[in-house]
């Protein structure tokens, strides 16, 4: 009996630790939307990408070559000035000790609740937690309807 309370114990706290983890992430995510809507130089976009993703990050977008960061930077400045409403919602979170898989939508903020996938995207980002917190080491944007499964 006392072992089965000691794993009780062990699960809840486990299960905590994760929502703990999730809630860090989408605050993470949620202030570097803002902090992107917010920057007026390439300076801040670059501070604001610190803020999120590792020093090595890379993004592999339709199955295409792994880019990094100074591959993608200049459609972040293109869209200086331009605000857009975009907002994204975790469905699918999987932690592992210093790693986290996120599976989310990314779309305007009107349409993540929605099933029109026409208006959102699907993508799997890496998370690895750092020194300085946890930071996404991976994007991932695959062709449409790759990420479904998983999300089953």
């Amino acid at each position: 009996m006392k072992r089965v309370c000691a794993l009780l114990l062990f699960l809840l706290f486990a299960l905590g630790d994760d929502a703990a983890v999730r809630k860090e992430i989408q605050s993470i995510y949620d202030r570097a939307l803002q902090g992107q809507l917010a920057a007026r130089t390439p300076a801040d976009l670059d501070a604001n990408e610190k803020l999120i993703d590792t020093p090595d990050w890379t993004s592999i977008v339709n199955d295409g070559p792994p880019q990094h960061w100074a591959d993608v930077k200049q459609y972040a400045i293109a869209m200086l000035g331009h605000p857009d409403d975009l907002a994204l919602k975790i469905v699918k979170f999987t932690v592992a000790g210093d790693r986290a898989i996120v599976i989310a939508r990314v779309g305007p903020s009107k349409d993540l609740n929605g099933n029109d996938r026409s208006r959102f995207a699907l993508v799997r980002d890496t998370w690895v937690k750092t020194n300085t917190g946890w930071r996404r080491t991976l994007h991932e944007k695959p062709v449409e309807g790759k990420l479904d499964a998983e999300l089953k």
